[in-house]
């Protein structure tokens, strides 16, 4: 997903460093889970309640932030190439990596968590005479479905029961449980993948509307003046009231929806910050007044809406704090990175390339490297960043071998060509000063 720039419009370094973050910083999500001691494949023998704040700060911006930039790299190469090379290009990295997923990535993690599971058991075995899993099966408030009464009473709850309804079940046979298609867990991880795909089919039909009227544009000054802001947070509010609807829902920021169909109000949601990181590219925000003042957002948003949003919990005053927390950390961060990757970064591009990979393969692997660390005599900071770096440096590895230079790699990236310098020749009156003599050439790959 990174082929996106040639030479009419310039790359934004920056961006490409924003959506590396949204992406790695899953990694480093993913392996903490197993010590807050909430609902996971693994639960480690001695959990960390700091955990739980450092997930609950990573998950209340880090997807909304990936969407904005998402949004505004598709508008980018609608406005270069056109709709059909956008359809093209989002069918090639992002549909075929999604269904892929399905039949690899998706198989690969639900082994990984049946042997995480019989890891845990004879762990759990040797040490029964110690005590039991700290939090092995509980499942608090905010990790639980939201609607638990018979009849349900809130609009949260009427809500939940209606995606949760036979309506929306299919039923193979009377020997299988119904398959639910907002609520069965079907894309784990890949969710996003799936969402983008929804997101791209709206895109086309409102760009062929605006190639049918090419004179309707949106101003500028309702994405880039603060008035963005007395639309934003509203509209954010009308999907952040219904969080806490999902089969898993977590205390703090947007609801977790894997299913076949997107629940309605997460396609909202998460299609907020799409469409707006869609409408800050046509604005051509050259001087940075998005995220100027990165220095306050982020502090004000770590400091003082998290824990508002913690404290109250599933209310009103609570679902205002985490949407003000999720646009101040998003425009903070980009507004940070902007600060200090304005210019190209060979290491950060790599990873940037790498990122994508990364997220799609991390998850059997951290599960396992969770199960086998989750009894280890060793503070719990050491073991999850353990568990980070050794799959970081392994699929790091693998995508040197095996994916930036193969057909997987022109799958997820675009093709890459191996430079590789040519040999100095010798000091001689004949080929001193040769201009070949220490240039790199491409050598082309056939993916």
């Amino acid at each position: 997903m990174s082929d996106l720039a040639t030479s009419s419009i310039q790359r934004r370094h920056y961006l490409d460093a924003v959506r590396a973050f949204a992406m790695l910083s899953g990694i480093a999500f993913h392996a903490a889970l197993s010590f807050t001691g909430r609902f996971w494949f693994v639960q480690d023998l001695r959990p960390n309640h700091m955990f739980m704040w450092f997930c609950a700060a990573l998950h209340g911006f880090r997807m909304p932030l990936f969407m904005l930039v998402s949004g505004y790299f598709t508008m980018m190469l609608w406005r270069q190439r056109g709709l059909k090379a956008l359809l093209k290009q989002r069918c090639i990295r992002v549909l075929i990596p999604c269904l892929l997923g399905l039949l690899t990535v998706i198989p690969a993690m639900h082994w990984a968590a049946d042997r995480a599971t019989e890891l845990e058991a004879r762990q759990d075995a040797q040490t029964r005479s110690r005590s039991t899993s700290p939090g092995g099966a509980q499942m608090d408030a905010a990790a639980t479905p939201a609607a638990t009464t018979d009849q349900p009473t809130t609009i949260r709850e009427k809500y939940s029961a209606f995606l949760a309804s036979d309506r929306w079940s299919i039923r193979w046979n009377s020997h299988r449980d119904p398959i639910g298609l907002f609520n069965t867990d079907i894309f784990a991880h890949l969710w996003f993948l799936w969402f983008l795909c929804w997101y791209v089919a709206i895109f086309a039909v409102l760009a062929k509307l605006a190639e049918r009227f090419p004179g309707m544009r949106v101003p500028h000054w309702p994405v880039m003046s603060h008035f963005r802001w007395l639309w934003l947070v509203p509209l954010t509010m009308i999907p952040q009231v219904l969080m806490g609807t999902a089969i898993v829902a977590p205390g703090f920021g947007p609801d977790v929806s894997s299913g076949w169909i997107p629940q309605p109000h997460m396609l909202f949601y998460y299609g907020i910050f799409f469409a707006f990181g869609a409408l800050y590219f046509d604005c051509d925000d050259r001087d940075g007044q998005l995220g100027r003042w990165w220095y306050l957002a982020i502090p004000l948003a770590l400091l003082v809406f998290m824990p508002l949003g913690l404290t109250f919990k599933r209310t009103l005053p609570s679902g205002l704090a985490q949407v003000l927390y999720a646009w101040a950390m998003v425009v903070g961060v980009i507004g940070l990175f902007r600060k200090f990757l304005t210019k190209e970064n060979r290491a950060i591009r790599y990873l940037s390339d790498s990122a994508y990979w990364l997220y799609l393969a991390h998850l059997p692997l951290v599960i396992l490297a969770q199960a086998e660390l989750r009894g280890w005599d060793c503070p719990s900071v050491i073991r999850w960043l353990i568990i980070c770096a050794s799959v970081t440096a392994f699929l790091l590895m693998t995508y040197q071998l095996f994916v930036r230079y193969t057909p997987v790699g022109w799958l997820l990236n675009g093709p890459r060509r191996r430079t590789v310098p040519i040999p100095r020749l010798a000091a001689t009156e004949s080929n001193r000063g040769h201009p070949g003599a220490q240039t790199a050439l491409p050598i082309p790959e056939l993916v």
